[in-house]
């Protein structure tokens, strides 16, 4: 009847279903049984295996037709293997249906199988339709293998308490890729449509983290070990930080808070917008552009670049101010010194009056603020006016110990002001 299949040789045992439609095997039973099925509907026949199944027993089945009787049928095979523990509880591991040709696995507590669909080891009705492992979850379109993983509605998860409900995929123990999401390795989590690979790294809501440790959730991207791009920030290498809108590029790269580092041990201080750029360049003012010149781990010499701006309405002086945000002043770290260099502009709307500044000078500070002094006289130079009355002045501030811009305007006129230096430093 099979071909290359002989009774003797391969121990094989023949069963007549008729009008009875469960079988129940021992544990003595052949490795090979042929099921000869007649008069009988074969979505109520049941095969049962023995409790006792010894370990690593494989039960191979082929399910035929009596040819006098139903001469359509075709022949399907199905194998059962008994894993490493013997079968314990549900007996039930199979259903025969035409069509089908499954293999299944008889697990701790039996296999049970419903619609053509394998259901979990947990015996529940409608608990999987791919579940491999105690509790494991894969209903509604599903897959999952391993203890009480859970890949149910459309999802895929592989590995103990994984998870890639609704959708998701997670690969790897207690990863999360639920949620349209996915996750791989040891504890990843990439649920809510984000992305992580990696252990314990965080791509959720959003987000994408690769590299152990890598947070790149909330709309953020990560990648490297310890990576935190979290909150809309982006970044790469070591340790890299760009949370928060901000952005970072090498090994302990740090731009968070809308800023940008570049470079080995860069730092913006959470310097609203700064930028750092080359290896151990910090930012040390408010949206200011740095670039280390000694690359020392204690930066001591640097270029930079910082830029006040407001608006005039009168002819007082003003206090112009860093990025023309409230108390953002350009100040000196203590012990240290630096030349400027700065050009200004001033204009009214439409065109009207417009005035250009240079000027260049070099300001000091001591061991605190009150020791803050010009260093002999700015050379403060036109660059174009129509109106000798506009003024740009630069004085030192020692309350904050800082250098400051000044602008003078016209009586009831409103002038719009930027002014950019560009700063040579050096510390002690």
């Amino acid at each position: 009847m099979f071909s290359g299949l002989s009774r003797r040789r391969d121990n094989v045992k023949v069963i007549r279903l008729g009008s009875v439609s469960n079988i129940t095997l021992a544990g003595d039973d052949p490795d090979f049984i042929v099921i000869e099925v007649f008069n009988l509907a074969f979505d109520t026949s049941k095969i049962n295996l023995p409790r006792t199944a010894p370990i690593g027993k494989v039960f191979k089945f082929a399910l035929t037709t009596a040819p006098k009787e139903n001469p359509t049928l075709t022949t399907h095979y199905v194998d059962i293997i008994v894993p490493l523990k013997n079968g314990v509880g549900v007996d039930s591991v199979w259903r025969m249906f035409s069509g089908q040709r499954p293999i299944f696995i008889y697990g701790q507590n039996g296999w049970v199988s419903e619609g053509g669909n394998l259901l979990s080891t947990s015996g529940l009705a409608n608990s999987a339709d791919l579940a491999v492992g105690s509790h494991a979850n894969g209903s509604n379109n599903g897959a999952s293998v391993g203890y009480n993983s859970n890949g149910s509605i459309s999802g895929s998860a592989l590995g103990y308490n994984s998870n890639g409900y609704l959708s998701g995929a997670a690969v790897g123990n207690t990863a999360n890729g639920s949620d349209s999401g996915a996750a791989v390795g040891n504890g990843a989590n990439g649920s809510g449509s984000g992305a992580a690979v990696g252990r314990n790294a965080l791509g959720d809501v959003s987000g994408a983290a690769v590299g152990n440790g890598a947070n790149g959730r909330d709309n953020g991207a990560a990648v490297g070990s310890s990576a935190n791009g979290s909150n809309s920030g982006a970044a790469m290498g070591l340790n890299a930080v760009g949370g928060t809108y901000g952005a970072a590029l090498g090994v302990n790269a740090n731009g968070s808070n809308s800023g940008t580092a570049l470079g080995r041990d860069t730092h913006t201080n959470s310097m609203d917008t700064a930028v750092a750029m080359g290896g151990f360049s910090k930012a040390q003012r408010y949206r200011e552009l740095v670039k280390s010149a000694d690359r020392a781990a204690t930066q001591l010499k640097s270029w930079s670049m910082v830029d006040w701006y407001g608006t005039t309405t009168d002819a007082t002086a003003t206090l112009l101010l860093l990025g023309g945000t409230a108390n953002q002043r350009c100040v000196l770290l203590n012990n240290s010194a630096f030349m400027f260099v700065i050009q200004g502009v001033a204009a009214v709307t439409g065109a009207g009056t417009t005035a250009g500044f240079h000027i260049i000078g070099t300001i000091k500070r001591g061991a605190n603020a009150a020791s803050t002094v010009l260093v002999g006289t700015p050379t403060v130079t036109s660059a174009g006016s129509n109106d000798a009355a506009i003024t740009l002045a630069v004085s030192a501030d020692t309350t904050n110990g800082a250098l400051v811009v000044t602008a003078t305007g016209l009586a009831a006129t409103t002038i719009s002001w930027n002014v950019t230096a560009t700063l040579s430093e050096t510390r002690f």
